[in-house]
Parts: C-alpha cells; structure tokens; sequence
C-alpha cells in the first residue's frame, strides 16, 4: 500500500500543512519559529508568541489546513 509515490505526496502534504503554520507564526511575529518533520510520525511547526492572542492563536491553527485546501479546491475545479 505504502508505495514511493504515495509516500512522496504524504510527506509533501504534511510539509504544506506545517508550512501553513509556520508562515502564519512568521507574519503575526512569533520568534523563534521553527518547523520540524518527524519522519514516520508528521511534522510540527512551533515558535514563542510576542504578545499573546487569542485571535493569534486561531489564526496558526487554521493557517495548518489551509494550503491544502486550497490545493484541493484547485484540483476540483
């Protein structure tokens, strides 16, 4: 089940995922962010917020799912 290719595409969708992450953290002023892949296991994107906010915080979370949203939205069309 598990061939190059699929493989290839997981990996790719994760490293989307945690860079949706990572660039929000980027652009709302976190330091220190870094972004991790583990392989096996997925990835994380973290970083220490400047000021913390709520509306920060929801922003990163959602900013995870949606390139590849889009992506998919593109491919639909």
């Amino acid at each position: 089940v598990l061939d190059g290719r699929f493989t290839g595409m997981l990996l790719l969708v994760i490293a989307l995922h945690e860079a949706g992450h990572y660039l929000a953290m980027r652009l709302l002023g976190y330091r220190h962010v870094q972004m991790l892949m583990l392989p096996l296991i997925g990835g994380v994107a973290f970083g220490e917020e400047s000021k913390p906010n709520a509306l920060h915080r929801v922003a990163v979370s959602l900013a995870g799912p949606l390139p590849g949203l889009l992506i998919g939205a593109a491919l639909l069309a």
